[in-house]
């Protein structure tokens, strides 16, 4: 009785111990910050301002290639939780989860004006999705490119969001702005060309929009 009684508090502490860490990552999870940024920031450009805008992104010069559907995207998230051992057994163990994330420099066509999304690295806040069918030769290298055997492919989980040329997104980041003559620095007196960069506390951040 006393073995029984243990076994299922055991049971139930590790349910708790998984709820909670789950609660936590919807909370405060990195994809959850991201979309905070995406909610503030100004819609004005104007140089050196933290912006959020929205606009349809154009096909970039540089195609980037999702390693798990091998699509071309302006953007990708990937999510993959490696496991050794098969599915269903005893001896099945996580050994790691990897997450991977990068855009590729893109214009962001905003009410009729070019924005340089300008960048390699972003938080890309699109929650991945499992790709169906699975490619697993596509899968079997993107955990070789990270140092596991490839193997492990088949047994492990893989989701993927990418965000592609065509699309509606939403840009995080700081304005810089270029004019073609002197006067005051904004949106309406007639840029040459505006980026959106990477700053410090405000990281490149992308999503879908609605």
């Amino acid at each position: 009785m006393g073995i029984a009684v243990s076994v299922a508090v055991g049971v139930m502490v590790i349910g708790v111990w998984r709820t909670a860490k789950v609660l936590n990552k919807l909370v405060r999870g990195p994809q959850v910050r991201a979309r905070r940024r995406l909610v503030g920031g100004s819609s004005a450009i104007e140089d050196h301002a933290v912006v959020t805008l929205t606009g349809r992104a154009r096909a970039p010069a540089a195609a980037l290639i999702a390693p798990l559907s091998g699509r071309s995207c302006v953007a990708y998230h990937i999510q993959a939780e490696i496991y050794e051992g098969t599915v269903g057994s005893r001896t099945r163990t996580q050994l790691v989860t990897i997450i991977e994330q990068r855009i590729t420099p893109f214009e962001l066509i905003v009410d009729g004006t070019t924005v340089l999304v300008d960048g390699e690295t972003a938080d890309v806040a699109a929650r991945p999705v499992p790709i169906v069918p699975r490619k697993i030769e596509l899968e079997r290298d993107f955990v070789a490119r990270h140092g596991h055997a490839m193997e492990l492919a088949r047994h492990s989980g893989f989701e993927e969001a990418i965000l592609v040329a065509g699309d509606r997104i939403r840009v995080h980041g700081v304005a810089l702005v270029d004019l073609d003559g002197p006067g005051e620095r904004g949106y309406r007196d007639g840029p040459r060309r505006i980026r959106i960069v990477a700053h410090a506390g405000h990281p490149l951040t992308i999503d879908r929009a609605a």
